[in-house]
């Protein structure tokens, strides 16, 4: 399917000036296209208090620069899919993509 993955951008806390502490913050990246599909997507996930959903995705990008440590997918309407840790990134020089597996 087509649709759309965000880096998530993470700044660090720091002290100013004046020695007051100034907490970090996080924030999305702009949209990048990408095609994804799901390796696991199932509510069979259970707990003794009650269930969860599982979900695994393999993601594809054209921009070879993309790096994440925590991304935001999409669908083509902008619908937020997940919002997951990167497991791996790989680089698939003959095709010139980025796969990316959430």
């Amino acid at each position: 399917m087509n649709g759309y993955i965000n880096a998530q951008i993470t700044v660090q806390g720091y002290i100013n000036d004046d020695g007051i502490p100034v907490s970090g913050s996080t924030s999305w990246g702009t949209d990048i296209e990408c095609k994804y599909f799901a390796n696991i997507n199932n509510n069979k996930g259970r707990y003794p208090d009650g269930v969860f959903k599982q979900s695994a995705f393999m993601i594809t990008t054209e921009d070879m620069s993309f790096d994440a440590n925590i991304i935001r997918l999409k669908d083509r309407k902008g619908n937020v899919v997940c919002e997951k840790e990167v497991q791996s990134l790989e680089e698939l020089e003959n095709v010139q993509r980025i796969k990316i597996t959430v």
